[in-house]
């Protein structure tokens, strides 16, 4: 059962403040994410140029 003195959705003040301080936690995940991500699809290029050089230029 929760206490009902700690609830957040007891007034609008104290939900903002709740529903502000989970967005804040998130934000560095995702940009982790995102340079995961960019790098993965870099890598990916690179992997790809370096077969079609190896295939039709140095044959």
């Amino acid at each position: 059962m929760s206490n009902p003195e700690n609830d957040p959705a007891k007034n609008t003040q104290q939900f903002k403040a709740f529903a502000q301080r989970g967005d804040d936690e998130k934000q560095p995940q995702r940009e982790g994410r995102v340079v995961f991500i960019t790098a993965g699809i870099f890598a990916v290029v690179i992997v790809i140029g370096l077969i079609f050089l190896y295939i039709f230029v140095l044959s």
